[in-house]
């Protein structure tokens, strides 16, 4: 395919706002910027991850900054109501396309995306007869495959399973964010399964060399994010509450936020860190670096059709982890080798913990870590950059329609 001089390539985030995915978008950002040396590209997204997603971006000593032109757009707030959701999902993708009617370009690509924005999508692109190729990538929306429908009415014509089963423009791809979950796509949604490619999550690291051996007289586990539904907050508090009444050389600790300031009390006394206020960067940084492992407690069926970030931010500050077995990270560990403790059951991370705390494997922890650091580049921009550019190429031959 020709270098589609003039044409200009678009990212847009049209669901997250602030700091939510900042840094993975800054990431796939410097991702098509690989692909696409040379070449123009604007961002846009709501106002202030478009700050968040250039601060990443100027963080990561980016050398392609020059080249992105950015742009504001209004994002549609969730938990808005059916009718507000709807219009605000319609204005964004009118307004986008509208603007790619006037001059194509040589890409979209769409960071991330409700099932509600992309019925609106496929309806535009039937609509317009869109030729350009779009790249769509759902996140946690993926998840609901592979639940029981909702009893709201309305849930029954708008919900991923059936926009999905809607007739597919020839030059729309989604990107599955890992061969797990393209595997469980296949088995869920086989037919949907045909429109939808592997493209790792794309991540800047934080420490590039071995941390500093661990503090000698402490084991410290970490959990990274906010205690949100499905990644096991409660767990890791109940794992911290029974290994401390056995152990005194261990000490648990939260390096994200809890979302509702009632819930703090419950986790003060036993978790370090616990607040309801989102951590600044420098702070972020100073708990992850104190850790010495990483614990990961989500709930497996989860994961089975969505990315966690949170892993990734384990193998950014090169943590070894303890975690509970799941497709996502299990396959990593295939195409990474020994970067922690995999367990089957509460019961085994527990004893795994208490193991660490009676006698902490040094040499073992070491290798871990240099797993880490060697494995980790499958989510680098550099390596994504050709899978990206192969799957925009697809896009433009004859195919899916």
């Amino acid at each position: 395919m020709g270098e589609g001089v003039g044409k200009p390539i678009i990212v847009c985030e049209v669901e997250k706002r602030g700091i939510e995915h900042a840094v993975y978008n800054a990431a796939l950002l410097e991702t098509v910027l690989l692909a696409y040396k040379g070449e123009d590209v604007v961002f846009i997204a709501e106002s202030a991850h478009v700050l968040a997603v250039r601060d990443a971006l100027a963080r990561a000593s980016s050398s392609h900054m020059n080249r992105i032109a950015w742009r504001e757009i209004d994002v549609p707030q969730r938990g808005a109501g059916f009718g507000k959701v709807m219009h605000a999902e319609w204005r964004w993708c009118r307004r986008i396309l509208q603007a790619c009617a006037a001059n194509p370009p040589r890409l979209l690509l769409i960071c991330s995306i409700t099932d509600s924005g992309l019925l609106v999508l496929k309806m535009m692109m039937h609509a317009r007869r869109t030729r350009f190729p779009i790249v769509a990538v759902p996140h946690s929306v993926l998840s609901t495959l592979a639940l029981h429908q909702s009893p709201r009415f309305w849930r029954r014509f708008v919900n991923l399973r059936q926009v999905l089963r809607l007739p597919h423009p020839r030059s729309l791809r989604y990107v599955a964010l890992g061969r797990s979950i393209h595997r469980f796509l296949e088995e869920v949604a086989p037919k949907a399964a045909t429109a939808f490619r592997t493209l790792d999550l794309a991540y800047f690291w934080a420490r590039t060399r071995l941390p500093d051996p661990p503090e000698p007289n402490v084991v410290r586990f970490g959990y990274f994010g906010v205690n949100s539904l499905n990644k096991g907050f409660d767990t890791f508090f109940e794992l911290a509450e029974e290994a401390l009444r056995k152990t005194s050389h261990s000490e648990f600790t939260m390096v994200g936020f809890v979302r509702d300031p009632a819930d703090c009390p419950k986790y003060a006394e036993t978790i370090v860190g616990v607040s309801s206020t989102p951590l600044s960067g420098a702070e972020f940084a100073r708990r992850a670096e104190s850790l010495t492992y990483a614990v990961w407690c989500g709930n497996p069926s989860h994961y089975r059709l969505t990315a966690s970030a949170s892993f990734l931010d384990a193998l950014s500050y090169v943590k070894p982890g303890i975690y509970l077995r799941n497709p996502f990270i299990e396959h990593y560990f295939e195409q990474m080798g020994d970067i922690g403790h995999l367990c089957d059951t509460y019961e085994e991370m527990l004893e795994v913990i208490l193991a660490l705390d009676r006698e902490f494997p040094a040499a073992r922890y070491r290798s871990q870590c240099e797993n880490i650091l060697r494995g980790r580049g499958i989510f680098e921009p550099a390596t994504l950059a050709p899978q990206l550019r192969a799957i925009v190429d697809e896009c433009e031959r004859p195919g899916l329609g």
